[in-house]
């Protein structure tokens, strides 16, 4: 826990080092730059409980920091998504996601079920195998398609293996099932940790021109890249 003050102030020094924004780079048991009391209650929610991803400690959130306006923001632009995917060297498998609630009308009783839309690198990101069917393919342009959380498949579908493949309703429009997580699965585990389901977020190359912080950007650091070189890449 000592470090955590640490891994604050060099976010800190980063921040004034890129005239339009920076984009900070911090461990992923590092969340935010706010108020201690705030970053202490998400340190612990995650310390306290082993990450189930694959090498989570090769795991980053990029945080944006206006330094014109000297606002700091964690979501970031579809522009800055895509120069980031572009342009940084020292990460891979880049994820973009942002919170989505979905209708989903089963048995003829619609319920609003809080659910993520994210890039479709997110699951080879996390290295997670889903536990049934499949996640996401990497360069599909379908995003209805959906992945469920292990509990809305048993709530919900009962449990049937068969949902696999079933095409359900969400706001009205078709997604069909891809695969069903594993039990205990969630993502982001400190954001949205009621998410119950997945469904793909294609950012397009003309989203270059859209300028609203609505992302959230998740990454892997390349071997034998620390985390300092990251940020001082990204600042």
């Amino acid at each position: 826990m000592n470090s955590i003050p640490q891994d604050i102030r060099y976010t800190l020094r980063l921040m004034g080092r890129k005239p339009l924004f920076t984009l900070l780079l911090v461990m992923t048991i590092a969340l935010g730059v706010g108020a201690n009391t705030a970053v202490f209650t998400v340190v612990r929610s995650i310390l306290l409980r082993p990450l189930s991803y694959s090498q989570p400690e090769q795991l980053v959130v990029l945080l944006e920091h206006q330094v014109a306006s000297g606002e700091s923001r964690n979501p970031t632009s579809p522009a800055n998504f895509l120069y980031l995917k572009d342009h940084a060297r020292s990460l891979s498998e880049m994820t973009a996601a942002h919170p989505w609630t979905g209708s989903l009308a089963a048995d003829g009783h619609p319920e609003l079920i809080p659910g993520i839309k994210a890039t479709p690198h997110l699951f080879k990101l996390l290295g997670v195998r889903p536990l049934l069917g499949a996640t996401f393919e990497v360069g599909s342009q379908d995003e209805h398609r959906v992945v469920l959380s292990f509990p809305l498949w048993k709530r919900v579908f009962g449990g049937r293996q068969d949902v696999v493949g079933r095409t359900i309703q969400l706001n009205g429009e078709g997604y069909v099932v891809d695969g069903v997580m594993p039990e205990g699965f969630g993502f982001p585990p400190f954001w949205a940790t009621g998410a119950e389901f997945w469904a793909p977020l294609i950012v397009k190359p003309e989203d270059r021109m859209r300028q609203a912080s609505m992302l959230r950007v998740f990454a892997r650091l390349r071997p034998g890249v620390s985390i300092e070189e990251a940020g001082s890449e990204a600042g």
